[in-house]
């Protein structure tokens, strides 16, 4: 991660993401009740997490010129 050219926000905001990511996913496989609400800011793809990702995404595609793609969770 700190290998990539982007600028010290983006890298702030892309660690943030990251935490925000494996938190959801924790909720998630963990199958308590807010299972059910992170499955879908996970998999949605109009999530405020996913539309981030993916903005996120796009910046390092931008700051490194290689293809960079948004992993979007799919189970059910």
């Amino acid at each position: 991660l700190f290998r990539i050219p982007v600028d010290e926000a983006t890298r702030e905001e892309l660690v943030g993401w990251m935490g925000e990511y494996a938190d959801l996913d924790g909720v998630q496989l963990g199958c308590g009740a807010l299972e059910i609400a992170a499955y879908t800011e996970l998999a949605s793809p109009t999530s405020t997490l996913s539309r981030t990702g993916r903005r996120l995404a796009a910046a390092v595609e931008h700051a490194t010129g290689k293809e960079t793609f948004y992993y979007l969770l799919r189970h059910w």
